[in-house]
């Protein structure tokens, strides 16, 4: 399977899905008092897509591994957010549900997408 542009990437467009989806949610009033978390969230958000792409553009099968490993850290770092402002009463646990469903889902696509670009990899290696 050969992508000539990252906006074929389902993670990419799933990354670029929760970028909104978090971006929609931080846009509530009462997150006003909460800026840093929100902030932070929204970055966390952003970095997904952003590794996504510039492993990409990069070029190199290894660097790419590595900017999706950074994206599914990204990942984490927003289910963790999205806890706490759960316990902030910032985000009902029916929606924090269905969001860390979703970035749980697109995680373990990026890690299928990893373990894929590691075979193409060695199979790569060794006609050379």
């Amino acid at each position: 399977m050969k992508y000539s542009s990252f906006k074929e990437l389902p993670i990419w467009k799933e990354a670029i899905l929760l970028s909104s989806i978090i971006c929609e949610i931080t846009t509530r009033r009462d997150w006003k008092e909460h800026f840093e978390l929100k902030k932070q969230m929204r970055r966390a958000a952003i970095s997904i897509s952003s590794n996504i792409v510039e492993g990409f553009e990069n070029e190199h099968t290894s660097k790419f591994i590595n900017y999706l490993l950074i994206s599914k850290g990204s990942i984490g770092e927003i289910r963790n957010q999205l806890i706490i402002a759960e316990g902030l009463g910032l985000i009902r646990k029916e929606l924090l549900k269905t969001v860390e469903t979703r970035l749980t889902n697109l995680s373990g696509d990026i890690t299928k997408f990893i373990m894929y670009l590691r075979k193409y990899k060695e199979g790569k290696s060794r006609k050379q």
